[in-house]
This record gives C-alpha cells, sequence and structure tokens, in this order.
C-alpha cells in the first residue's frame, strides 16, 4: 500500500523507538540531507539512544 493509494502525498509515519534504519535514511533524503553509510550508522546510533530516553 503506498500513500498515495490512500489520498496522501506522501508518507507522513513519525519515526520513533521502533523504525529502522532505511526509514531515518528515508526522512532524511525527505528533509533534503544525504549522508555516507558510516555518518548513517552515527546518526542512527544517536536517534536509538534519543529514542531509548523518550517517553510518550
Amino acid at each position: 500500500m503506498t500513500p498515495e493509494s490512500v489520498g496522501l502525498t506522501q508518507n507522513v509515519m513519525v519515526l520513533g523507538k521502533h523504525s529502522g534504519k532505511h526509514a531515518l535514511d528515508d526522512r532524511l533524503h525527505q528533509l533534503g540531507v544525504t549522508v555516507d553509510a558510516e555518518t548513517l550508522e552515527l546518526i542512527f546510533s544517536e536517534f536509538k539512544l534519543l529514542t531509548d530516553k523518550k517517553r510518550l
């Protein structure tokens, strides 16, 4: 299922504790940020630390 099939122009899912590296990379690309694999690993590690601390 794509966002377009239900009337959305883009994926608006929120990134959170259970999000994967690919989802984070996709969001970075949506924001116009391109990083290499090593930098993505560093960002993803920090992202996971932050999501572990955050409580909803």
